[in-house]
C-alpha cells in the first residue's frame, strides 16, 4: 500500500524591469506499508532472463514513511537589452538516504543580433536510488545519492518571425551510479552480501537539432533530431557499455494544415532506432525445473530493428453561438508497420522470431467546447 501526496508552489517577484526573483518549495511525502517475497531481478544492463529461485529474500511487515522537501531559487536578469543571465540554486533532503544537497545551476542566453542567438548552461542534479536498491533484505540501506552535471551550448537562428532554426550540444557527466556487487561485509554482526554501492559512473552526449515553424500561412509544425550516446561503466569494470536505453538517432516530424471551411489535416512521424538487446547463444536444460534456461551473450550487444510510424488526423469543427463541436478521424500506425518490440524465442532457444508493437488503430471521436 502505497500513500503519497506532493506539493510544488513557485513566487515570482519582479525586482525592477531588469530582474525578476523566482522562489520555490518542492515537497513530497510517501508512505509505504508492504510484505515482499521476491528473487534478485535484473538492473540495468543485466540479461532479463527466467530470476533464480535460490536468490528468494523476504522482507515483511516493512512500514517506512519519506520525505523529500526542497528549496529553490532564481534570478532571472536581462543586462544590456542583449543578455539574459538566470543563475539558480537548489536544496534537496531526501530522508530515505539521510542526505542533503545543494545543487547550483546557470543558463545564458544572449541576443547576437536580431535573428541570431547564443545560448548555454551548466548545472548539477542529484536523484535517490530505488527503493530496492536501498532495502536491507533486497539491497544496501547505505547507499549515497546518484549525481550528474549537465552541460549544454547552443544557437537558434530565425530568418523569418514564423521561423526557427535550433542546434544545441549537450554532455552529461553521471557519477555515484548505484552499481552491482559481490562484495561481503559486516552489517549488524552478521556477514551478508552487499549487493550493491555507488561504484558506477556514465556519460551521455550529443546534438539536437530543431526546425520550428510558428502558425503562419495556415501551417504550423516542427521537424527535430537528435543525435546521441549514453555510455555506463559498472563497479569493477574496466570499460564503458551502452545504456539499455540509449538511442542513437530520434527523429520527429509534426505538422498541421488547416483547410477552408474549418477543416484541418495533420501528420506526426517518427524514426526511432532500435532498442539494445542481449542475445540468447543458447540453452542449458535445468532437470530440477524441467525447463531450458536460456544462455545469453554480452549485454546489450544487438540492437532491434528500427521504429517507424506515421500517424494521420482530420478534424472538422462547427463553431456556433456559445460553443463548438468537433469531430475527428485519429490513424495512429496509419501504414500498419510492424514495428519490433522485441524477440519470442521457442522452449529451447534455438529459434526467435520478431514480437510486433500494435497494428494500424482508427480512432473516431466527437468533442463539444462550451
Amino acid at each position: 500500500e502505497f500513500y503519497n501526496a506532493q506539493i510544488r508552489d513557485t513566487l515570482t517577484v519582479k525586482a525592477s524591469e531588469s530582474v525578476k526573483l523566482r522562489f520555490g518549495l518542492d515537497y513530497l511525502f510517501l508512505k509505504t506499508d508492504m510484505s515482499i517475497k521476491f528473487p534478485q531481478l535484473p538492473k540495468e544492463g543485466e540479461s532479463q532472463g527466467m530470476p533464480s529461485l535460490d536468490s528468494v529474500q523476504l522482507s515483511e511487515g516493512k512500514s517506512m514513511v519519506e520525505n523529500s522537501v526542497a528549496g529553490f531559487f532564481e534570478m532571472e536578469t536581462r543586462l544590456f537589452n542583449r543578455l539574459t543571465f538566470v543563475p539558480g540554486i537548489r536544496y534537496d533532503y531526501f530522508s530515505r538516504v539521510n542526505e542533503t544537497a545543494l545543487s547550483p545551476r546557470m543558463t545564458l542566453r544572449g541576443d547576437v543580433t536580431e535573428k541570431w542567438t547564443l545560448k548555454g548552461g551548466v548545472g548539477l542534479f542529484y536523484q535517490e536510488p530505488s527503493f530496492d536498491e536501498t532495502d536491507k533484505i533486497f539491497g544496501n540501506p547505505n547507499l549515497s545519492l546518484e549525481s550528474a552535471v549537465h552541460y549544454s551550448a547552443g544557437v537558434e537562428y530565425s530568418p523569418l518571425k514564423h521561423l526557427t532554426f535550433d542546434m544545441t550540444l549537450f554532455y552529461k557527466d553521471l557519477n555515484n551510479l548505484v552499481s552491482r556487487t559481490s562484495e561481503i561485509i559486516e552489517r549488524d554482526g552478521e556477514i551478508v552480501l552487499l549487493r550493491f554501492n555507488n561504484g558506477g559512473e556514465g556519460r551521455a552526449y550529443g546534438m539536437e537539432l530543431l526546425v520550428r515553424h510558428e502558425f503562419a500561412n495556415n501551417f504550423s509544425g516542427w521537424i527535430s533530431y537528435t543525435l546521441s550516446r549514453a555510455e555506463r561503466k559498472d563497479f569493477g569494470s574496466s570499460g564503458y557499455r551502452l545504456f539499455d536505453y540509449d538511442q542513437t538517432h530520434i527523429l520527429t516530424l509534426l505538422g498541421e494544415y488547416q483547410l477552408p471551411k474549418n477543416w484541418s489535416i495533420g501528420l506526426r512521424y517518427r524514426f526511432v532506432s532500435g532498442r539494445l538487446v542481449t542475445p540468447r547463444t543458447g540453452s542449458v536444460f535445468n532437470a530440477d525445473r524441467s525447463v531450458y534456461e536460456p544462455i545469453f551473450g554480452e549485454a546489450n550487444s544487438q540492437r532491434m530493428p528500427s521504429f517507424h510510424q506515421l500517424d494521420l488526423r482530420i478534424d472538422k469543427r462547427w463553431v456556433f453561438e456559445n460553443w463548438m463541436f468537433t469531430a475527428y478521424l485519429d490513424l495512429q500506425n496509419a501504414t500498419n508497420r510492424q514495428n519490433a518490440e522485441g524477440w519470442r524465442y521457442n522452449f529451447d532457444s534455438s529459434e526467435k522470431r520478431i514480437r510486433a508493437g500494435l497494428p494500424i488503430i482508427p480512432v473516431i471521436g466527437l468533442k463539444g467546447e462550451f
